[in-house]
């Protein structure tokens, strides 16, 4: 979930500087804030690639089972 928050921001700053004016004289009063927006998120949810193989998760699974006990 972090991955994916931290992309989408970065995905948005990079859309904000890269359509922000090129005169340097002009005012932004919104200079310092990035608006991240449901594209960031779409976009970079396209690429993102699992932190863990499906080998991973069912060896953490089988671990859950055998020593997490009855509660879930």
């Amino acid at each position: 979930m972090y991955a994916l928050c931290a992309d989408a921001w970065f995905q948005a700053a990079k859309r904000k500087v890269s359509d922000s004016p090129s005169d340097p004289t002009v005012k932004d009063d919104q200079a310092d804030s990035v608006v991240v927006e449901y594209g960031d998120f779409v976009k970079v949810l396209g690429e993102l690639s699992p932190s863990l193989s499906v080998a991973e998760l069912r060896k953490y699974e089988l671990l859950r089972d055998q020593f997490g006990g009855a509660s879930r």
